[in-house]
């Protein structure tokens, strides 16, 4: 294997001159330093080759650099942007690369693009057993070939091209070396690349300026082309008049009408200030050739065509020693005719026939119309039309390309309002809808088809329709845009939507408006979400309302049930004691029954307080109703209401509920009493149970528990209600009737209380002088009735002489409880306080104990009961209070306590719960 060293350096130069391709090689090129054992050598050979020759050893650093340098020669040198070219490597002087740098290269090859193939020469076996490796296992783009030596790497090269249609031999690209009569200079600044298009400059000898351009000529690129060729001419140092210009054409693909006339009067303007002897053009194409034929009628210096170089240079020699000035030659026929006319009409005869064969379809410059000889008298009419043929397509391919951007900017412009979220409207002055995109149609509801010149009162809320004409009438006159119209739509499905929208004015070619354009937005949500923060609000101030006062009515009780306990237990005592004859008996049970009467409005207060403690069992509302409509109450209301009637509609197979029968019964009558009173001229109640699932929520409740529930509904033909009313109805104390003569004002609130605490919803409908209905949803139960056992006699359970300890902080409840487990036959102790309690607990032992859950100051039942189990484990109690809440008293039973008593205390219900602690 041949190896290059510096010595050979001149027979590698004298190799690329003789490889038939124009040579690049300038001096920051050339034994490039990259690093301190790394350096490299780059040529750019013809149009499309690079040559690089690497020496020493390379780091991921040096492999790096030197391509980067490579992409940039190729991009100074290649004849068009991303033109295709090919990579020799030249590895007579590498040692070495290290592993990343081998990683690199790899990758870098792999990705390149426009790279037709990479040839290496001058390497080691080795090597050339990585690169075999290499192509099958990595997927390279582009064709990987070892050559022998650099001379066979460039012929090889060269065959792809050929192969390519790329490969433009050295006469065709610029003059071939003849000797040493022929000196071709070329520098680094005396070329520029443009958007599809090339152009390069060389200077040949002393007096002749070559340009080479390459690509397709645009009107915009002839200003940088003549003010390149400014500084190239400087550069040169021609003398004006006394040079030659030798454009070569063959890269030269096309040029536009537009670019063809500026560059005629560039040309002129370029000879006035610097005049050039001849102007010869080479390499061109047939109807290149025509153009420049044509045109050169009007030039003002001599201007000829040449087959190639070399013709050119002997055109040049030709000239060289004729002055300066224009010189006109015409074609002369070698004979005249001797019939002029008849000569004429077989010339016009051959026009005709030539025109009709235009292939008017082709888009080669050589098929457009046969070729005649230069000589023929019709030569410069049948160019002139292929000059108008090929002007025609570039007419109609800048049409068709405008039309390309027109559709795609449409195409663009559709896609982006099609993709927005908000709603894009055209309309005419009309009010029909002329353009839109998906999103309105999502927006109504209406397929494209259906809202296509749909006009908008037919989609408008009816109270808005005055609103929406007169802003579009202010931006008709005004031409004024708005911004913010919001707007109230009717769906294609009957629901309505909430919009934002802009308005703005379109205009014709005269500037007169001619429609309205906007944008529309769904504000559906915002408003909904306002609206629900209103009614939030409105609750939230309703149920701080409500706890204000339920806190107020459950302090109210709790004094209360103090109070009344002497009402209502101590009678209990009395008639325990009379006999049956007794003449006091009856004023007794007279204080016992208003005591009972004051206790039940003492429990609607803790209902209002939601403090109450109802106990829960299986309950049908069917038998509830029925119950309540023959007891002696509803009796007493139908008479106050003689023209009032009940009509029930029982629910089939009702479903049970689990519930406080009491606390429904009460909401019963509550409902029946507001309906008959809202009738004072009497009318009809109806009463309706039923059965329904429900999944939804409710108006004016955010979510619901989806599930079964029965409906308990009590509409009447009153009075009705206001909104304001409708707001106030559970509102404790308000009332519509007299304080005092109807009622305590606490129905409806006890009502919204009992609802709650069952984990129910109530909805009230009502409009004035249209009646009420009220609605009343409690969770289905599906448990079944239990018989209620019957009533056993107190003596079952009276005491054996057990010892309680009563626990109390108030004097008169400890009193109490005390003289009934006294008669209970119990031997009963009291104390003030919890901590009193553990006291006595601590040194003497009790059989139970009846703690208060609510006891100030100190600790409370719960509390106690805690420290008590601490010290006796065992220790048996039960609970007793007038108000508290559910979870304290829930903790002291999971600890171990009984029955939890309601005061006043009702002799019973304390016999039971402590006899059943007791025989636990």
């Amino acid at each position: 294997m041949s190896r290059l060293n510096s010595s050979d350096e001149q027979a590698y130069n004298a190799l690329l001159k003789h490889s038939g391709l124009p040579v690049i090689r300038k001096p920051e090129w050339i034994n490039v330093g990259f690093g301190k054992k790394f350096h490299a050598d780059f040529t750019f050979l013809g149009d499309h080759i690079l040559i690089s020759r690497p020496s020493g050893y390379a780091t991921l650093h040096d492999a790096q650099a030197s391509f980067h340098l490579g992409y940039d020669i190729i991009r100074q040198c290649a004849p068009a942007q991303n033109a295709p070219y090919i990579i020799i490597e030249d590895y007579s002087k590498l040692e070495g690369v290290s592993i990343d740098a081998r990683k690199f290269f790899i990758n870098d090859h792999r990705q390149r693009e426009h790279v037709m193939a990479m040839l290496f020469c001058h390497t080691s076996a080795l090597f050339n057993l990585s690169i075999k490796l290499g192509k099958k296992i990595y997927a390279f783009s582009h064709d990987i070939i070892i050559a022998k030596d650099l001379s066979a790497a460039i012929d090889q090269a060269k065959s792809i091209l050929s192969a390519n249609d790329l490969f433009v031999p050295f006469t065709a690209k610029g003059p071939e070396p003849a000797g040493d009569s022929t000196k071709i200079d070329n520098r680094n600044g005396w070329s520029m690349d443009l958007k599809g298009f090339a152009i390069r400059f060389e200077r040949i000898n002393d007096n002749i300026m070559h340009p080479i351009p390459t690509g397709f000529i645009e009107a915009a690129h002839i200003g940088p082309i003549f003010e390149l060729q400014e500084k190239v001419f400087n550069d040169m140092g021609f003398t004006d008049g006394e040079y030659f210009m030798v454009v070569n054409q063959k890269a030269l693909t096309g040029a536009t009408l537009n670019a063809r006339k500026k560059f005629v009067i560039a040309l002129r303007s370029w000879h006035q200030r610097h005049p050039l002897k001849k102007l010869i053009f080479y390499n061109t194409n047939w109807l290149m050739r025509a153009a420049i034929n044509i045109s050169k009628g009007s030039a003002p210096h001599d201007v000829f065509v040449a087959n190639d170089f070399d013709e050119a240079l002997r055109l040049v020699s030709q000239f060289e020693t004729q002055p300066l000035g224009k010189q006109l030659f015409s074609a002369t026929p070698e004979s005249q005719p001797t019939n002029i006319s008849d000569t004429y009409r077989q010339y016009a005869d051959e026009l005709l026939q030539i025109l009709s064969e235009v292939n008017w379809e082709s888009r080669g410059p050589d098929e457009i119309i046969q070729k005649i000889d230069p000589s023929h008298p019709f030569s410069q009419v049948i160019e002139a039309i292929s000059l108008i043929k090929m002007d025609m397509d570039q007419i109609l391919s800048e049409q068709k390309k405008v039309e390309k951007e027109l559709f795609n900017s449409r195409e663009k412009y559709k896609n982006i309002l099609n993709n927005i979220e908000e709603g894009y409207y055209e309309n005419d002055l009309a009010g029909n809808l002329t353009f839109f995109n998906d999103s309105l149609c999502h927006i109504l509801g209406y397929s494209r088809t259906e809202l296509e010149g749909i006009n908008y009162r037919v989609i408008s809320d009816q109270e808005y329709l005055t609103e929406v004409y007169e802003t579009f009438n202010q931006v008709y006159k005004t031409g004024t845009p708005t911004k913010a119209l919001d707007w109230k739509l009717t769906r294609k499905d009957g629901s309505s939507r909430y919009i934002e929208m802009s308005v703005s004015c379109i205009y014709d070619e005269q500037n007169v408006p001619c429609g309205f354009r906007g944008i529309v937005r769904d504000i559906t949500p915002r408003i909904m979400a306002e609206k629900e923060k209103a009614l939030l609000e409105t609750k939230l101030r309703h149920a701080q309302k409500m706890e204000a006062i339920g806190t107020l009515a459950g302090g109210v009780a709790h004094d209360l049930n103090n109070i009344l306990s002497g009402l209502v237990s101590y009678p209990d005592l009395l008639l325990m004691k009379l006999p049956d004859n007794s003449p006091i008996r009856k004023p007794i049970q007279t204080i016992k029954k208003s005591g009972e009467k004051a206790a039940a409005i003492v429990s609607d207060l803790l209902t209002l307080a939601r403090k109450g403690l109802p106990d829960r069992t299986p309950a049908n509302i069917n038998m509830l109703v029925e119950e309540y409509l023959k007891s002696p109450e509803h009796n007493t209301l139908m008479a106050h209401h003689p023209n009032t009637n009940i009509v029930s509609h029982p629910g089939n197979q009702l479903l049970n509920i689990s519930a406080s029968s009491v606390h429904i019964s009460k909401i019963i009558m509550n409902l029946i009493t507001n309906a008959a009173e809202a009738m004072p001229d009497g009318g009809t109640i109806h009463i309706e149970t039923l059965n329904l699932y429900m999944d939804a929520p409710l108006p004016g409740y955010q979510k619901i528990n989806e599930g079964d529930y029965v409906k308990l509904e009590v509409r009447d033909e009153g009075i009705g209600m206001t909104a304001e009313e409708q707001e106030r109805i559970f509102e404790p104390f308000y009332t519509k009737k007299s304080m005092g003569k109807s009622g305590s004002g606490l129905g409806m609130a006890m009502v919204w209380g009992a609802v709650h605490d069952h984990d129910g919803y109530i909805q009230v409908s009502s409009k004035p002088d249209s009646g009420s209905t009220i609605s009343v949803f409690f969770p289905a139960d599906r448990t079944a009735l239990t018989d209620e056992p019957p009533k056993p006699p107190l003596t079952k359970f009276l005491g054996h002489n057990e010892t309680i300890l009563v626990v109390d902080d108030i004097f008169e409840q400890r009193e109490l409880a005390v003289q009934i487990l006294t008669e209970l036959n119990y031997q009963a102790i009291s104390v003030p306080s919890g901590e009193k309690a553990v006291e006595y607990i601590q040194n003497s032992p009790a059989d139970l104990m009846i703690i208060d859950m609510i006891m100030e100051p100190g600790m409370d039942g719960l509390d106690t009961y805690k420290k008590v189990i601490s010290i006796n484990p065992d220790q048996k109690a039960v609970i007793a209070t007038g108000y508290s809440t559910s979870d304290r008293i829930a903790k002291a039973q999971a600890l171990g306590a009984g029955a939890c008593l309601k005061k006043p205390y009702v002799i019973e219900s304390l016999a039971k719960a402590v006899r059943e602690a007791l025989d636990q």
